[in-house]
Formats: structure tokens, sequence, C-alpha cells
């Protein structure tokens, strides 16, 4: 991690590909450029559960129109509806909407991370003891990745929470578990993410699901999501790329 000299400080993460910085009480314009970090808008997502004419509705929308596009670049995601506000405001923004198809629908959570991951939307971390920290995503996304969603068989937990997966690229061996709650009033994406640099294939997957079991699972291709179920192995692929035709 590396702080330059200046009165803006930032540090390069480098696994993740992404920059913190805390700026000080001076504007932005003043602020000395770091290196890395483009000069293009901050991406912002607001997120509403709808925008129909209300207090807080209202609220979002004068702050999304007094943003400076100079230096802000927002998005809108309404969880149900666009709304009256909403319908208005997909003239000067993106507007995503329909990703809440029920009061109890928890598929809303992979939803709105596929919609975040996609956007390439910058994040703001207030810490309790300390400045804000701003975390912006320049990572040109040329390394390769898989995610893996378990599924678990009828003897074990369903979600296969507790289960760990052994992941082998490019004789790196990883490994990532399925875990449901990540902090306070938190939950984290049940599906196992591996970052793979620059390995284009997965030479081993070794899952030890919750009771005991271990199975080895074959990967045919990266840069994917594969349903895995238990005793089963591969029973479902999502690949984003391959709809758009780059794949």
């Amino acid at each position: 991690m590396q702080c330059d000299n200046h009165s803006n400080c930032g540090s390069r993460i480098a696994d993740c590909g992404l920059q913190s910085g805390t700026p000080n009480a001076q504007s932005e314009k003043s602020l000395p450029a770091v290196a890395g970090i483009p000069k293009s808008a901050l991406r912002v997502m607001f997120v509403q559960t709808d925008m129909r004419v209300g207090g807080a509705e209202m609220l979002t929308a004068n702050i999304i129109r007094r943003l400076d596009r100079r230096r802000f670049a927002p998005e809108l995601c309404c969880l149900k509806e666009r709304g009256e506000l909403g319908e208005a405001l997909a003239d000067e923004i993106p507007v995503h909407h329909g990703l809440l198809a029920g009061k109890y629908d928890l598929r809303i959570w992979p939803r709105l991370t596929r919609l975040l991951r996609s956007r390439k939307i910058d994040a703001v971390i207030s810490p309790l003891d300390g400045p804000a920290i701003l975390l912006r995503n320049v990572n040109p996304d040329h390394h390769h990745w898989v995610e893996l969603k378990l599924v678990g068989g009828p003897k074990g937990p369903r979600d296969a929470i507790g289960a760990a997966v052994y992941l082998t690229a490019n004789g790196v061996r990883q490994r990532g578990d399925v875990l449901s709650s990540g902090g306070y009033m938190s939950s984290n994406d049940q599906r196992v993410h591996f970052g793979l640099g620059d390995a284009t294939n997965v030479e081993k997957v070794e899952i030890h699901w919750p009771g005991g079991p271990v199975e080895t699972v074959h990967l045919p291709s990266v840069d994917r999501i594969f349903t895995i179920t238990q005793g089963k192995g591969i029973t479902g692929e999502l690949c984003a790329a391959c709809k758009q035709g780059k794949k």
C-alpha cells in the first residue's frame, strides 16, 4: 500500500483494482491528481423502493438534479416501479427498475449485486471513527474469474452454508467458503467468487460439503457463474458476455 505526499492521501489496493482516498477540506478542483484515478465523473447509484411523488422521493430527485454532471454520473435504481419521478428522470439519467418481484422476494439481493457489478459503481464508506473513504472502481476488467453457486443435497443444508471450496488455477490453490452474514445488519453474496488473474482455465475444483462429503468438479470455462448441486455436478451456467455475443 502506497500513499502520496500531497494533502490528498491515496492508497492503491492492488488485489481488487480500487483506489481509496480521503479528501481534506480543500475543493476537489484544488486537489492534486492521484496516479491511476481517471478524471472521469464519479459514478453514483441511488437506490429507492420506487419514485412515486413523496417527501423522500422528491429529495432524491432534487439531489440528482443538483449534482454537477462534470463531477458526478448518477444512476437511479427503483426496486419496484419507476413512478412519476422516475419516469421524468429517465430522460436525464439511466433508470433501472423492476428488481423486486414481491414483498418477500429474497432474490432482490443477487439482482442488485449483478446490477452494481455491471455498472462499475464507485463506493463511499463512512467509518465510525474517521473521515469518509472513497473507493473508485478503476479496474479495467482484463483478468478472469469464476463464481460458484452451491446447492446442497438432501442430507445437508440446501444453501450449502459452511461448505469450503478449493480451486486450483495456474498452479495457485485458493479457498472460498459459503457464508451468510458478514457484519452488523448485513449479508454476504453466498456465491463463492475466485479471481483467476491471467489464467484462462481452472485445473481443479474440490468441494467439501457440510457433513463431510468431498466432491471434485471440472469447470469447462471461466468468466461465468456455475451452479453446482451436490452429487450432480454442474447444473447451471450463467455467462453475460455469451449473451452479448462476446464469447
